[in-house]
């Protein structure tokens, strides 16, 4: 049976989502490296099938910056762990281009929220360099208004 299709995630994702490794979307100092991500939901769209992921990203500039930062990869990008349970992972089916697919709300297991700016960024595309500026500027914005 071919999975749901979906314009929300609301009510989908877990609390507490199973984790995977996950390529091209992060660099330190300029090399790429794997980042462990939340696996959130599947997608199926007419190229193949996608995966939406939420990691905690952070960087030194200065001060340390934190925040959730989810989006959608594709799936080949994923590298299941071994031992981890994957079978309650939501199947989902999307359509048109990836700026048309919901935006992935922000979930990551065991996270100390007190830890973590409230600060929650879905980009549309990965950044491999791991900057994500729209982030930066956000994360900018709110410790001015502080």
């Amino acid at each position: 049976m071919p999975p749901d299709h979906v314009t929300s995630l609301t009510g989908l994702v877990p609390d507490e989502p199973p984790t995977v490794f996950v390529h091209g979307v992060d660099s330190l100092e300029g090399s790429p490296h794997r980042v462990k991500a939340a696996l959130l939901v599947w997608a199926a769209y007419p190229d193949g099938w996608a995966a939406g992921i939420c990691w905690p990203w952070q960087r030194f500039r200065g001060s340390q910056l934190r925040a959730l930062l989810t989006m959608w990869v594709r799936a080949k990008q994923v590298e299941p762990q071994e031992g981890v349970d994957y079978t309650k992972v939501p199947r989902i089916s999307v359509s048109g281009g990836v700026d048309a697919w919901p935006a992935l709300p922000p979930a990551y297991p065991r996270l100390d929220r007190r830890m973590w700016l409230p600060l929650h960024l879905h980009a549309r595309r990965p950044d491999p360099t791991g900057e994500y500026l729209p982030l930066r500027t956000a994360m900018r914005e709110l410790a001015q208004r502080r």
